[in-house]
């Protein structure tokens, strides 16, 4: 299962806090990346970033999440969703099969 995960920082976490638990964090964001758990992650601005994750369920992926230093400290707020298809492009292919004499005029 695909996952996003949208980290932010929280408002007033103290700067040495945070500066003091990041060399876990990348660890721990390596191995997500080494186990194939983290497949994508960046920075956004200001001060959060979002994380592409693969797991089998959602649990799986929250529980990753959890893993994360500054999450477990509660210096950044986490919120994941997970990824379906896009099926959009159903309402195009059904259009573009409908014979002429069936489209609504």
């Amino acid at each position: 299962m695909k996952t996003i995960a949208i980290l932010h920082l929280i408002e007033g976490a103290p700067p040495s806090r945070i500066q003091a638990l990041l060399p876990g964090e990348v660890r721990v964001a390596w191995g997500g990346m080494k186990s194939g758990i983290v497949r994508a992650l960046h920075y956004i601005e200001p001060g959060g970033g979002v994380l592409e994750l693969e797991t089998a369920d959602a649990a799986e992926a929250q529980a990753f999440v959890q893993t994360l230093p500054l999450v477990a400290a509660g210096l950044v707020s986490c919120k994941t969703y997970p990824l379906i298809p896009y099926t959009g492009f159903d309402l195009l292919m059904s259009h573009e099969r409908a014979e002429p004499g069936d489209r609504a005029k």
